[in-house]
């Protein structure tokens, strides 16, 4: 956490800032205990801290106000982001594409992609302009992209499932710019807009993120390759089986795992978390169009999420581990 005044770093438990001796605000302990209790709503984590972002002044007779915003900040991805647009409780994400329940295993799989994302985290944290020129690839996925119009920043992923860049110096409107040429280039399926971000895949099942706060963020994923859909034995007994053919497992050990299911439409995915509830799962709910977070009387912690492109991805977590219930 930052001073709001003199941006000094200070403990989560100070109540004067060592550098300036200011008083912390008990605003600021609040805002710390409600970004630390929903996580980071990129990859989950608990992980995060908050800065007190200048948005300018206000003359009144002889007192000045400063308007401050808080800016959310996560040490494990690097993501960052304004809580106050946060209206729905915070879904679950990871970068890459790959949504999955936090767990040990999760970060040590994803250490590499971690420890690119933390290279972003220091541009966007700093909440300024760099001079690096933006060296756009010519070839690979970025071919499915406009090439944005700001010759600053960076390409953090650059393979042949993901690719995700930071572009500096972009205002609002360069932004919105974008968003519609990549409309325009097919990004219409599923769409999912809210202030300062812009999902949707295409019609060959293509993932594109977008969003701006600082910086703009481009992420581009490739389809899920589905087989035959096999259930996972943790879920024996627990978690009812989606009547599908086709599915992916990305992970499954000890009570928990992981997995996508194909070939769901919207309608059929709020049928599938009514049987969820049905078989338990219905303590402690989180609840919003497209999610559904829940616990069963064991303390097993279910996450439901429609993807789109009628993709659902059902996680588990056992008592005792990350989200799993103690």
């Amino acid at each position: 956490m930052k001073c709001q005044y003199c941006g000094a770093e200070i403990g989560t438990n100070d109540k004067v800032c060592s550098s300036c001796g200011s008083h912390i605000s008990y605003e600021m302990q609040k805002e710390q205990e409600q970004m630390n209790k929903k996580g980071c709503p990129r990859c989950f984590s608990t992980n995060v801290q908050f800065e007190r972002e200048n948005q300018g002044e206000i003359q009144e007779k002889s007192v000045k106000s400063i308007i401050h915003r808080t800016v959310g900040y996560c040490e494990d991805c690097g993501y960052t982001w304004y809580p106050d647009e946060e209206a729905e409780p915070v879904k679950r994400r990871l970068m890459g594409g790959r949504k999955i329940a936090w767990n040990s295993k999760a970060v040590i799989a994803l250490a590499a992609v971690v420890a690119v994302m933390i290279i972003a985290a220091a541009v966007i944290a700093g909440l300024k302009d760099r001079t690096e020129l933006l060296d756009w690839p010519a070839e690979g996925l970025s071919e499915m992209l406009p090439e944005p119009s700001s010759e600053y920043g960076a390409v953090l992923i650059d393979n042949e499932e993901t690719f995700n860049a930071i572009v500096d110096n972009v205002s609002d409107e360069e932004y919105s710019d974008y968003v519609g040429a990549c409309m325009e280039r097919g990004f219409t399926v599923d769409p999912k807009t809210n202030t300062g971000s812009y999902e949707a895949y295409d019609s060959d099942g293509y993932r594109l993120r977008l969003s701006l706060i600082s910086s703009m963020f481009i992420e581009l994923d490739t389809p899920l390759e589905f087989d035959d859909l096999r259930w996972p034995k943790e879920a024996e007994g627990l978690v009812p089986a989606p009547d599908k053919e086709r599915g992916y497992t990305e992970w499954e050990s000890d009570g928990s795992f992981f997995l996508y299911v194909a070939d769901m439409t919207i309608d059929e995915f709020n049928a599938y978390v009514k049987e969820c509830e049905q078989a338990g799962f219905n303590l402690n709910y989180e609840q919003g169009e497209d999610y559904y977070y829940a616990d069963n009387a064991d303390g097993y912690h279910l996450l439901l999420n429609y993807e789109g492109n009628e993709t659902v991805s059902v996680g588990m977590n056992a008592p005792g581990t990350a989200e799993g219930s103690k």
